[in-house]
Order: structure tokens, then C-alpha cells, then sequence
């Protein structure tokens, strides 16, 4: 019952209680808007060159400062030591044996049935999608604008003429990241995006601008050792037998990588000055490694050692991914599954990643790869990794905890026993690979089938991909 004393005081303010009536619902808060997802991919980044990676000579304080805020994954792999490959994993959530780009001579078209995209699933969450790429081999022409609001490529030539040098072919770290912020500014503030933004430094030609070229030795300031001309002699001479020294282009290549972490400072910025960044969930990878004849061989696609597939990770979030030092054995797989499970999307049921959100048990990660004479598959479990040439048959098996830099393949009762186990997982990969393909009828279409524009045959060129022959 309402009280006298109440009921009077009820009608002298107007309000009239109702006997007996329930106090009013609170109005529901409403859901709180998904996290926004910057992806920042640096092409063919070592993760040994990193500060954060253990690098005490490599100066990267805007990635290292990123590594002390947020998680780092210190065993991450690539599922393939090639740009296009790799990237269409981690698009598709599948590996390269799955959805069958293995080369920058497929497409992951439309065509590719069964494969829902990563952008493609986040669009259907509200998120706005969009890419700034800078390396034309994953230009929209070849299958990987699918899903994207906005699709960029950063590539074109100067003036509409082939310029004099092979860096005004591409769109260096400095004008990626000015575009990136510009279009962090554009984006509707209260839908959640993702943003995927692929460097291309420091790829081959190694050509760091000022002052990067001298930073690590003034000797090399406007040195042409890094020009492409210079890199493939290199090659030319490792493959007749030579032995010359990969020194002068490492140390340029290392000047790329300072100029690119400069860059990276300047787009955590643009979040921090528009108080997104503990809004958004940052991550930092790269799409392969780089070799400098530590296995015979210069640059990547060649060879599965973990100079080419071993890239790093780092995850920030105030909420998920804070300061820690992970070392479960990780790859780009589940940096996909990730990205979705973060933005509470549905992952699809035969995507092999995981969420690293949470703990993980053990797993075998493989990497793999077939291009022209090149062919050949890479398993690590714990401490062990195995790499089968299937040319040839070869197999080694590495105990990466004593023998990082894979120099002493193990020998004798070591290496049969561990090869018993990793040859076993390896089959079972492939039984999984042969039934997720039957599932999805995975089709790959030749590029020569596409129309390519004149401008993105020259800038492959200029990169090092002649003809579909060189990488």
C-alpha cells in the first residue's frame, strides 16, 4: 500500500503512483561496438631484426614500444615464404595446399569456391572494410579486393612514365602510412574497421631513403649495392657456385626496416591523436622473411628455414592482448581466426587457426612451398622441425632450440626418432588438406588468364618478378 504521506506528496508534484505497480525496467545499455582491427603487414620482415625479436643492434623503438604495451608471439610463422601465398592464407583462413595459390603465377579468384573471405565476414559484422597494399602482387586484379569497401593500390608509376629508378615504382612506407592516416581520418566513427595496410619496405631493391641508407654504415650512404641489378648479380653468382658477401645488402635492408618503424610510429599516432588506439586492436606481422645466403640462397621463396617463414607477431588491446611474451609455435592461420573471434564473428568450421586470445595447447604449424623447381614442406612441433624437399626426398630435421640458426640437422638415433613423430603429423596434414579440399572444390586459375594492367607488369618487374620466373 502507498502511504498518506506519500500519495499526498505524489499529487502535489503531479505524479500519481499506481497501487501496487512495479518500479519501471531500466532502458537496455546498449551492446558496446566492436573493436576497431588495424593490420599492419610489413613485407619480408625478419623477426630476427627486431628489437623486441632480441636484435640489440637494429634500431625499431616505435615496433618495440608496441611489443612492451601489447603480446608477443616469439615462434610465429608464415604458411608460405611468398607475398601472394602467404596473403591468401590468411584471407581465406585455409593454407596454400588448400586454397592453391602457391605462386605469384595463380589468382585467388572468385572462382576459388567454398572460401569465405576474412573481409568478407567482418563487412557482415558492420565493420568497414579496407586495404592500402604496396606490393601489386596483391593488386585486386588477382582475386584479393573481395569483401573490401575500399581496395587501394599504392603503386603507380610517377607521371604516368617509367621513371629512372625502380623505387618510384612502389609507394615507400612514408606514403602508405600519410594515405593510411588520411583514410583513418574519412572513416565513419561509430561503425568499427578494419584496416589492412601491407608495406612494402623492405623488399628487394634494398633502397632505404635518407637518412637510413648510412645509418648503420655512413660508407653506404646512396650506395647502389641494394638496386635490383645489384641483387640479382648476387643471385647470379650464389647460383654459379660464388660465394659473395650478402654484408652491404643486409645492412641496407636493415636501414629499410628502421625507415618502416619510423612510419609505423607515425599511424599509431593518427590513433592516439584521435583517441582510438585503446579502441583498436593493432597488430603487427609481416607476410615472410628474407635469407642473405645463410642457406645458399638470397631473398625468399627458395627455401623453408626460418630466415624466410619465422616473422614476428605482436597483438595490442587493453583488454586482450597486453604485455606478455608468448612462445606457443603460432602462424598467420591464427592471426585470421583471431581477427574475427575479437570482432565476435562467426570463425568458419574448417579454418585450421586458432584464437590467440586464449590458451593454447600444442600444435604442429606447417609451411610449404611449391614454385617452378622449388618444392617442399616444413613441420615444427615443439622444439623439432622437419623439412622434406619432395624433388628430391631429402629430409632434415632441426632441433630449434640448440640449433636455431639450422646449421646441424640431427643425426643418427635422434633423427630417426624424431622423424618417426614429425613424419607422422606431417601425413596427417596431408589427409586433412586432401578431405578440406575435396569439401570445398578449390579451383586455381592461371594469371596469364587475367588481364594484367601494363603499369603492374612493370612494378613485379622492377621488384624482381620477371616473366613469372624470378622472385
Amino acid at each position: 500500500m502507498v502511504s498518506k504521506a506519500r500519495l499526498l506528496l505524489g499529487l502535489l508534484l503531479g505524479i500519481v503512483p499506481t497501487l501496487g505497480a512495479a518500479p519501471e525496467p531500466a532502458a537496455p545499455r546498449p551492446a558496446p561496438r566492436p573493436p576497431n582491427l588495424l593490420l599492419f603487414m610489413v613485407d619480408t620482415l625478419r623477426a630476427d631484426v627486431l628489437g623486441c625479436y632480441g636484435n640489440e643492434r637494429i634500431r625499431t623503438p616505435e615496433i618495440d614500444a608496441l611489443a612492451a604495451e601489447g603480446t608477443v608471439f616469439v615462434h610465429a610463422n608464415a604458411p608460405v615464404p611468398a607475398t601472394r601465398p602467404s596473403i591468401a592464407s590468411l584471407m581465406t583462413g585455409v593454407p596454400a595446399d588448400v586454397h592453391g595459390v602457391f605462386s605469384h603465377q595463380h589468382v585467388l579468384s572468385g572462382q576459388v569456391a567454398g572460401l569465405p573471405r576474412l573481409a568478407e565476414r567482418l563487412a557482415a559484422r558492420g565493420y568497414t572494410t579496407a586495404a592500402l597494399v604496396a606490393n601489386p602482387n596483391v593488386d585486386r586484379v588477382f582475386g584479393f579486393a573481395r569483401g573490401f569497401d575500399h581496395y587501394e593500390g599504392l603503386y603507380e608509376t610517377r607521371h604516368g612514365r617509367r621513371p629512372a629508378t625502380s623505387r618510384d615504382l612502389v609507394s615507400d612506407a612514408a606514403v602508405v602510412v600519410s594515405r593510411a592516416r588520411a583514410l583513418i581520418a574519412e572513416l565513419e566513427p561509430r561503425r568499427p574497421w578494419f584496416l589492412f595496410v601491407l608495406a612494402i619496405d623492405p623488399h628487394a631493391p634494398y633502397t632505404p631513403p635518407a637518412p637510413f641508407d648510412r645509418i648503420y654504415n655512413p660508407l653506404l650512404a646512396g650506395s647502389k649495392l641494394g638496386k635490383m641489378s645489384a641483387v640479382l648479380d648476387f643471385d647470379q653468382r650464389l647460383k654459379e657456385g660464388e660465394n659473395p658477401s650478402p654484408l652491404a645488402m643486409r645492412t641496407l635492408y636493415e636501414g629499410e626496416v628502421s625507415f618502416v618503424d619510423r612510419e609505423f610510429g607515425r599511424l599509431l599516432g593518427k590513433l592516439r591523436e584521435s583517441g582510438e588506439l585503446d579502441h583498436t586492436l593493432v597488430v603487427l606481422t609481416a607476410d615472410h622473411g628474407e635469407e642473405f645466403a645463410e642457406h645458399g640462397h638470397r631473398g625468399h621463396g627458395k627455401t623453408l628455414y626460418e630466415e624466410t617463414t619465422r616473422v614476428p607477431l605482436i597483438l595490442r588491446h587493453p583488454r586482450w592482448f597486453r604485455h606478455a611474451v608468448r612462445r606457443e609455435r603460432v602462424d598467420l592461420l591464427d592471426l585470421s581466426a583471431t581477427l574475427l573471434a575479437v570482432a565476435g564473428a562467426q570463425v568458419p568450421a574448417f579454418w585450421t587457426g586458432r584464437d590467440l586470445r586464449g590458451p593454447l595447447g600444442q600444435r604442429s604449424v606447417v609451411s610449404s612451398n611449391h614454385f617452378g623447381e622449388y618444392s617442399s614442406i616444413a613441420i615444427r612441433r615443439g622444439n623439432l622441425k622437419l623439412i622434406k624437399d619432395d624433388t628430391s626426398g631429402a629430409v632434415e630435421v632441426f632441433d630449434l632450440e640448440a640449433d636455431p640458426a639450422e646449421k646441424s640437422p640431427l643425426r643418427g638415433d635422434a633423427l630417426e626418432a624424431a622423424r618417426a613423430t614429425l613424419a607422422a603429423r606431417l601425413d596427417a596434414y596431408r589427409k586433412q588438406v586432401a578431405a578440406l579440399k575435396a569439401k570445398l572444390a578449390r579451383t586455381a586459375v592461371e594469371s596469364e588468364d587475367e588481364p594484367v594492367p601494363e603499369g603492374i607488369e612493370k612494378t613485379l618487374e622492377s621488384l624482381g618478378y620477371v616473366g613469372g620466373k624470378k622472385r
